[in-house]
């Protein structure tokens, strides 16, 4: 029987149209972490310059590159695992920030380099990420008492994790988000994000397995991760919590100027004054 008509013709159209869009969601699904990841590359050189100018070290343990380090005098440290943009040596604005706190000042504090990320070898992923900050955690365990870790937008995926298998004297988000699904679903809800990611990044899930103080820093304007995402996070978080919103910020105009008392609150939070430290003002 000869094929034609409208029906005919309208089936046609709709076969088209679902062979293209399975065709666009199956390139999506092997591509996906290139619409994650954003790294900058360098060379040695170039990355030991670029610390050099911005007053950091090279963070090496048994020579491993981890990183990059701005060391201080106590015995606490602090352990930031930046966004997905960029690199880790570009986030000196945070250790100005802990540098100039009372509550932060003597801690010293490490930046991890994701692999992929600068001239640091593998590729990026959830997994990748795991991996180089379990062996960050390691390396500092040895030498601090006491660590806080930091986690800015993608990179609380990676601080809420290790706080829940390692531990932490508390843990700071900035432009956090509950779980990379509820990020990609905002986005592209034309897409079945939720069934398609290969990295979760679930903060939500992560923060079951963790009782300690965890403060969020909260974009009032953010574009990129959705201030109610963040709100959700908050939300299901059962343990010591404390939640400040930047009104006219962006995802990527937060301000980290130390002279609001705004940063002073947070960080006072997640680094409480021990009880030796109040003994020794008397």
């Amino acid at each position: 029987m000869k094929k034609s008509g409208p029906w005919w013709s309208v089936w046609r159209v709709v076969r088209i149209l679902l062979l293209s869009y399975a065709g666009l969601v199956g390139l999506l699904f092997f591509t996906q972490r290139g619409l994650i990841y954003f790294p900058d590359n360098y060379s040695e050189e170039e990355g030991i310059r670029f610390a050099d100018r911005r007053g950091l070290e090279m963070w090496e343990h048994e020579g491993v590159f981890h990183g990059w380090k701005s060391t201080a005098e106590g015995d606490s440290a602090i352990l930031i695992f930046h966004g997905n943009a960029g690199g880790g040596i570009h986030r000196d604005y945070l250790r100005d920030l802990f540098r100039d706190l009372p509550a932060s000042e003597e801690h010293s504090v490490y930046i991890l380099e994701y692999p992929g990320y600068g001239f640091r070898p593998g590729r990026p992923s959830e997994q990748t990420f795991r991996e180089a900050a379990v062996e960050a955690y390691r390396a500092l365990h040895e030498s601090y008492s006491s660590l806080l870790l930091v986690g800015e937008s993608i990179g609380g995926g990676v601080a809420t994790w290790l706080a829940a298998e390692k531990g932490a004297e508390g843990v700071l988000l900035i432009t956090p988000f509950n779980r990379l699904s509820a990020v990609a679903a905002y986005h592209y809800p034309w897409l079945p994000a939720r069934w398609l990611l290969r990295d979760h990044f679930r903060n939500d899930e992560h923060l079951e397995d963790f009782d300690g103080p965890v403060a969020f820093v909260v974009a009032g304007e953010d574009a990129v991760i959705p201030t109610e995402l963040a709100r959700k996070l908050y939300e299901s978080y059962d343990g010591p919590k404390l939640y400040r919103l930047q009104e006219g910020a962006d995802h990527n105009t937060i301000y980290y100027g130390p002279g609001l008392s705004f940063w002073e609150e947070v960080l006072d939070f997640v680094i409480p004054v021990s009880e030796s430290e109040e003994n020794s003002e008397f």
